[in-house]
């Protein structure tokens, strides 16, 4: 049986699965991979790239060999181009990471009916797309690299906080300006590293003070982590961010909105630590973890490492291996 899978990027960990299935990758515009390099992922040549050759690369899959086949997408931009399959009896199993609030309602009914089965990355996509299709939805969680981090040791005697993710909307990053004002004025020698690039980048430069670091795109987060005791998750949705589970492995306290796929893992340590996805909410969790005394600290820190070093890939893999044969069994191809 032929298996492809179409990606956007691919994240890491679904390049693992794909290959622990024997799926052959194919970037959904061809060289898309080629020009992120060179021009960088958010510059404007990208974007202009990626929205002329989504439309070409739509052709591509019209002259597919008309065999049984699956086609696993990595998220929604690259569904738009793999619906032809379906007329050439292939079967698309969605991979469903993308932030969903970026979609209307019926945008999503209508691309839905194109896909054969979903596997879904955490409860909140699970819920989000179960009730939305008929076809079957499945859980796997993401793994990290526990080897990596699991030598950190982050600094719970800090006032020290970091965001690790794309600096845009759905993830809440604006709010990041008014979370640090909050809590300055309580504790001054409060420093927020936030790493990443994205369209907001502009917005957190015009916030920069003594204390408030946006530093871009940063290759070892891990650097920053041992500098902390706090990471933020400020999301307004967002699948499954695995910097939580990464900061979560080296120590870190995490505090993640109820719209972060991550908070299945967070909630294990406590559920006190998932709150709603408004800046003087998420502020003062923060305000309160800063107050507690250093055992009290220890205590979630080490929590949280247990918690995270359940994430690995063998487990991962496992499960996707598992989670894949059984929806080739619901879509009759075994």
């Amino acid at each position: 049986m032929n298996i492809i899978m179409v990606y956007h990027g691919p994240h890491p960990v679904h390049e693992a699965w794909a290959h622990a299935v024997g799926a052959r990758l194919i970037d959904y515009t061809l060289i898309g991979a080629t020009i992120r390099r060179l021009f960088g992922a958010d510059s404007l040549f990208t974007y202009a790239f990626y929205t002329f050759c989504s439309r070409f690369f739509k052709v591509f899959f019209h002259f597919f060999p008309s065999k049984t086949g699956v086609a696993i997408v990595e998220g929604i931009h690259p569904l738009l181009n793999v619906i032809p399959l379906k007329r050439r009896k292939w079967k698309i199993f969605l991979l469903a990471v993308s932030s969903l609030v970026n979609y209307s309602h019926e945008f999503l009914l209508k691309l839905l009916k194109n896909v054969d089965a979903i596997i879904a990355v955490s409860k909140l996509t699970f819920d989000s797309l179960n009730k939305l299709t008929d076809a079957p939805v499945r859980i796997v969680y993401p793994f990290i690299d526990i080897d990596r981090f699991k030598k950190i040791n982050a600094d719970l005697r800090s006032e020290n906080i970091v965001f690790v993710g794309r600096l845009d909307w759905s993830k809440g990053v604006d709010m990041l300006p008014a979370i640090y004002k909050i809590i300055r004025k309580e504790f001054k020698n409060v420093n927020m590293y936030i790493l990443g690039q994205g369209p907001l980048k502009k917005l957190l430069m015009k916030n920069v003070r003594k204390g408030f670091y946006p530093l871009g795109y940063i290759s070892r987060p891990e650097d920053y982590f041992r500098r902390a005791s706090i990471y933020v998750h400020p999301a307004r949705y967002d699948s499954f961010p695995i910097s939580v589970l990464e900061a979560m492995a080296s120590g870190l306290i995490p505090i993640v909105t109820n719209m972060t796929g991550t908070k299945d893992a967070v909630e294990k340590v406590s559920p006190d630590l998932v709150v709603k996805p408004r800046a003087r909410d998420i502020a003062k969790k923060i305000l309160e973890i800063l107050r507690m005394d250093i055992k009290d600290r220890k205590d979630l820190s080490e929590r949280a490492r247990k918690v995270a070093f359940n994430f690995n890939k063998s487990r991962s893999i496992k499960q996707f291996m598992e989670t894949f044969q059984y929806l080739l069994k619901c879509v009759s191809l075994t």
